[in-house]
């Protein structure tokens, strides 16, 4: 007749009463165990060989009394297991660990797409501030039949590619479409850095000035414009490329310290986790 032995982790698990030995190990907790006392007719409790190393007899044996029989057996016996789910493996928890870090780091960048979204909408609306300007005094003379210059509608176009490069990176936040508007943000820069070099120069004639369609008079003021939109594009470009970089290589650490993982565990975490 089989009989109980439970461990001090809570872990029971049965055993031939004709095959019990003194030092027992534990199918769940993988640790030698001693038997201390008889719970009940067929359940033992046991606790850890270390506590008990100096209550062990000479011979290596015990002498265990169950109902009719003694017996008294050398080799360590089968064991199944009962009632008790084993415990976390070392590497289970390790991964845990680690997905629960990743999925923190991962609500961080998410948190910082966001603000970004926001800065982007921020320097649409410094992009749109002299256009719009131009437009009110445009539009109270419109009796004079002049038409835009070609810088309004350039500007437009910008302030239009700045709101839906904002608009993407708060609808989809990943590190690609930071990545994305880094690339557009840099391309900007570059456009505005040249067209304030242009403008700089004083000659009689100037064909960036002319095909822009900006008076002689105002051509010094519209270099320090963009100037001034050439740092923030190289600020914004340099906070998406760096949260960009975090993000994919947060991603990057994890598939490598646990190779064949899921692409669920290293997703974007939901607004409400």
């Amino acid at each position: 007749m089989p009989v109980s032995i439970e461990c001090p982790n809570g872990c029971r698990f049965s055993a031939p009463t004709a095959e019990i030995a003194q030092v027992l190990r534990c199918p769940s907790c993988r640790r030698g165990l001693v038997i201390t006392e008889q719970l009940d007719r067929s359940v033992y409790a046991a606790q850890f060989q270390d506590a008990h190393s100096s209550d062990r007899p000479d011979d290596g044996l015990i002498r265990i009394e169950t109902g009719e029989l003694k017996v008294h057996v050398e080799d360590f016996p089968p064991l199944e297991l009962q009632n008790a789910a084993p415990p976390e493996t070392t590497a289970t928890a390790r991964r845990d660990l680690w997905t629960q870090r990743v999925k923190k780091r991962l609500r961080g960048r998410q948190e910082a797409t966001r603000l970004f979204a926001w800065g982007l909408f921020v320097l649409s609306v410094i992009t749109a501030f002299p256009p719009s300007v131009w437009i009110w005094d445009w539009s109270r003379s419109i009796d004079v039949q002049q038409t835009l210059p070609r810088w309004v509608y350039l500007s437009i176009l910008m302030l239009s590619l700045q709101l839906f490069n904002a608009c993407l990176v708060r609808l989809i936040p990943d590190w690609s479409s930071l990545r994305g508007t880094g690339y557009f943000l840099l391309g900007g820069a570059c456009l505005l850095a040249g067209i304030a070099a242009a403008l700089v120069i004083q000659v009689p004639y100037n064909p960036v000035a002319a095909g822009l369609q900006t008076p002689r008079s105002l051509q010094s003021r519209a270099a320090l414009w963009c100037l001034a939109l050439v740092c923030l594009h190289i600020l914004l470009g340099f906070w998406a490329f760096r949260e960009s970089f975090n993000w994919r290589r947060t991603e990057q650490l994890f598939r490598e310290l646990f190779p064949g993982t899921n692409d669920s565990v290293v997703e974007m975490p939901s607004q409400t986790a």
